[in-house]
């Protein structure tokens, strides 16, 4: 009775986390849609932040992209941010996403509900376009959320996967005992 009762439990926190990972995903799809349909750019790639917020705001290159690889991008510095982290300064300078405006901290990551990351970039696994993708996810948290949002196939479909220690998405199937990035497209 106690284990059935545990295991329970442990369903009911999983559907939980569950839940809360695709409203991150579905959070920042709809800022990034917003702030392309306010601004008429992606936020990072925007060309007009100093008309916004003032002359010297950080701006992006116009090109239509969100270049840089979201979490590799750890050595920033004044003067050439990378898109993928001026992404969440301009989503937070537009009230679109909690967290600082100003400083080193506005260009920072946001947490996602397992304790990684959530970052935004154009092409990641394949995908075209612009990508929302979660860190720190295993592999329980990653295949649900590719079948529930997906094909459950990490290397196919919208939504797709990759180990963490590889990082390069093409797996047909998702393994234990890993931990995995999964991107979804915008």
């Amino acid at each position: 009775m106690l284990a059935s009762t545990l295991w329970i439990v442990r369903q009911i926190v999983i559907n939980v986390e569950l839940r809360e990972l695709v409203i991150n995903l579905d959070s920042a799809r709809s800022a990034v849609q917003s702030y392309r349909d306010r601004f008429g750019y992606l936020p990072g790639d925007d060309v007009n932040t100093d008309s916004r917020w003032g002359e010297g705001a950080p701006h992006g290159d116009g090109d239509g992209r969100i270049s840089g690889a979201w979490l590799e991008s750890d050595s920033l510095n004044d003067k050439s941010e990378p898109e993928d982290r001026l992404a969440w300064l301009h989503l937070r300078r537009a009230r679109m996403w909690p967290g600082p405006i100003e400083g080193r901290r506005a260009l920072g990551l946001p947490a996602n509900a397992a304790g990684g990351y959530i970052g935004v970039q154009s092409g990641n696994f394949g995908i075209d376009g612009v990508v929302i993708c979660l860190s720190d996810l295993d592999e329980a948290q990653a295949s649900a959320l590719d079948r529930q949002l997906d094909d459950g196939r990490p290397g196919t479909g919208y939504v797709r996967a990759a180990k963490e220690a590889n990082s390069s998405a093409g797996a047909s199937l998702y393994t234990p005992d890993s931990d995995y990035f999964l991107c979804r497209a915008l």
